[in-house]
């Protein structure tokens, strides 16, 4: 019988402020009205990304984790980081960490594993194995009901591949929407990652 693996990445964010020692000359102000202003809970450290379109991409990602586990699980403090850019020759690579906090609203007891596998025990008729099937449903039911109602801090990791002539931060791109290929990605070391396609 297949056991449910239920588990949550759990990781913090760290952001140390950096400072110059040079002066930066006070941008026009029209300049600045035209630039887009990121929320909080979007840090583009990459150079090729506009502003703009680093917005748009979360927005899209987020959308994305709502529409995958939204029956199931509603979303708090989301944060995406763009980072880590990556020449690939004729594409940039850029990884993206999207973290959140992710609250299990459905009883276990109600999902497709605990009632199926309630269905499995009343269909057993010997004694011993109905015993130890009941240990397996008490085990999952104590085990995902630590995380019913409850916020557990989550990590959600991409990749997204963008064409190397990449855009320029202003106006003129914050009106159009952003071109990239995405692809799940997991760390398996520092030097180890591997990437799989992701439909958009």
């Amino acid at each position: 019988m297949n056991k449910l693996l239920f588990a949550f990445a759990i990781g913090a964010l760290a952001f140390a402020p950096s400072y110059s020692l040079v002066a930066a000359p006070t941008p026009d102000a029209s300049s600045v009205s035209s630039q887009p202003k990121l929320p909080p809970d979007v840090r583009n450290k990459t150079d090729l990304l506009s502003d703009a379109e680093a917005d748009q991409i979360a927005a899209d990602l987020k959308n994305r984790i709502v529409e995958e586990y939204g029956p199931k699980y509603n979303f708090e403090n989301f944060t995406v980081e763009f980072n880590n850019e990556q020449d690939k020759g004729e594409v940039v690579g850029i990884d993206v960490d999207v973290n959140t906090d992710m609250i299990l609203t459905q009883d276990p007891a109600h999902s497709a594993y605990g009632t199926g596998i309630r269905q499995d025990l009343a269909e057993l008729t010997d004694p011993a194995e109905k015993a130890e099937l009941q240990k397996e449903i008490d085990r999952f039911l104590n085990e995902a009901g630590e995380h019913y109602n409850a916020p557990s801090n989550s990590w959600f990791l991409y990749h997204i591949e963008v064409p190397e002539q990449g855009s320029v931060d202003g106006a003129a791109s914050s009106s159009r929407q952003p071109e990239y290929t995405l692809f799940g990605r997991e760390d398996i070391t520092a030097d180890e990652t591997i990437l799989t396609p992701l439909k958009r």
